[in-house]
């Protein structure tokens, strides 16, 4: 049975969670969380399924039919008991401006090795409003993907850069893989931020370039 859930912040984390033969939707994000018509949409997928670990996620269909998105991860099953845990990224549009429903529809099967059964193993509609530009495009919108990180992954810190030519004032926001804010820094006008890692956990961070109208670059680390 689809469930309808609207977004409304970056991270979707409240939902309740439902299982079909235990296979489990954990979290799912979607960035950047209030999408213009020219932005690209991630959708970032924590997914839990019994199934093939070693061959996992095999390949995504995406598509736009109206108003619809569907997005279509395919995974290995065999019907296997053990269970694997997933995290996926997928990009959609841009679209035009309007409301549409995100249809994540979760496949096991169908291109594995040997295998000869496709079944829809998880089901999810949620709500994506998508708005309009309402601000000049600027160089920095036009660098949006130029945003780069290194070492990655880290240990001790993490070095990101981007382009800044107006010198604009930034903020950058990094966020844990619950969608918690772990850290914020303001008043950035170089093209540089380094970032320390030593006290945090082991795992997967995501992070967000903003200026005062729009964000301007996005993407995650992993500290080791």
């Amino acid at each position: 049975m689809k469930k309808i859930f609207a977004i409304t912040t970056l991270f979707i984390s409240a939902f309740t969670i439902c299982t079909l033969n235990a296979q489990v939707l954990n979290q799912l994000e979607v960035v950047p969380s209030n999408p213009t018509e020219s932005d690209t949409i991630y959708i970032i997928s924590d997914f839990s399924y019994n199934g093939n670990c070693t061959f996992g996620l095999v390949d995504t269909y995406v598509s736009l039919m109206g108003s619809t998105i569907l997005v279509m991860p395919l995974y290995c099953g065999y019907w296997d008991t053990t269970l694997c845990h997933s995290i996926d990224t997928f990009k959609v549009g841009p679209y035009p401006a309007g409301t549409y429903t995100l249809n994540m529809e979760y496949h096991q099967g169908s291109i594995c090795p040997y295998s000869g059964f496709d079944a829809t193993i998880y089901q999810l509609d949620i709500a994506v409003f998508i708005n309009i530009t309402t601000h000049a495009a600027t160089s920095l919108t036009n660098s949006y993907f130029s945003v780069s990180v290194f070492p990655n992954p880290s240990r001790d810190f993490i070095s990101i850069q981007f382009p800044n030519p107006e010198k604009e004032m930034l903020t950058i926001t990094v966020y844990n893989a619950l969608g918690q804010v772990v850290e914020k820094m303001g008043n950035i006008s170089g093209t540089e931020v380094k970032i320390e890692n030593k006290k945090r956990q082991k795992g997967i961070y995501y992070f967000k370039l903003q200026s005062n109208i729009e964000t301007i670059g996005q993407g995650k680390f992993i500290i080791q």
